[in-house]
């Protein structure tokens, strides 16, 4: 109902109801932010305030590149519950290889 009230309203008045030029910007701006972190995770470089930032997100930025470089992944096991399940051929997925 609000929809339809809304797209009435932007018909009288000559305007597009549903033009969301915010989210238009915001997509423009996350694609400068993603092209920057890969940039410069690829690289092993820090994002600098020259890169189009201001300080505190450049620091932000900065600080989870940092901590995602901490990371370490293990080696993937198997989590598959066979214990729980009432089978005598229960196999992890990883065991059909």
């Amino acid at each position: 109902m609000y929809e339809h009230r809304v797209a009435v309203q932007g018909m009288v008045w000559g305007i597009n109801s549903f033009d969301q030029w915010g989210v238009e910007l915001g997509k423009v701006l996350a694609s400068k932010v993603r092209t920057s972190m890969n940039s410069a995770r690829t690289v092993h470089r820090r994002i600098k305030p020259s890169d189009g930032f201001n300080y505190s997100t450049t620091r932000l930025l900065n600080t989870y590149l940092a901590g995602k470089t901490q990371l370490l992944y293990p080696e993937p096991e198997d989590v598959f519950p066979c214990d729980l399940i009432d089978s005598a051929v229960c196999r992890p997925p990883t065991s059909y290889v």
